[in-house]
């Protein structure tokens, strides 16, 4: 991706939202931070932002079970359990986003 910068926030009442350069992880996503909810969903958003709709196997699993978004989600899953990641629950958050 060639943006010049990226808009990055929290999406209210959605799960996520992205496109162009913006990219939004909703608050439900981000508080429960369950390893896959925030894979799948960091994945299919950032997709969107690659230009990808709804039809693409690389936002969605297509009907019968392949698509790019379950391969990239795992190697995101592991990057969070490996503690690869920048950003993660211990050093971006504060107690009282909780």
């Amino acid at each position: 991706m060639s943006k010049p910068f990226f808009g990055c926030g929290v999406c209210v009442n959605a799960p996520g939202f992205a496109g162009g350069s913006t990219f939004g992880l909703g608050e439900v996503i981000l508080k429960n931070y369950t390893p896959q909810e925030i894979c799948f969903t960091a994945v299919h958003e950032m997709a969107h932002m690659l230009g990808y709709s709804h039809d693409s196997n690389l936002t969605f699993l297509s009907a019968d079970g392949k698509g790019a978004v379950l391969p990239l989600a795992l190697i995101y899953q592991d990057m969070i359990s490996q503690k690869e990641l920048s950003v993660l629950k211990t050093n971006y958050y504060t107690p009282s986003d909780f």
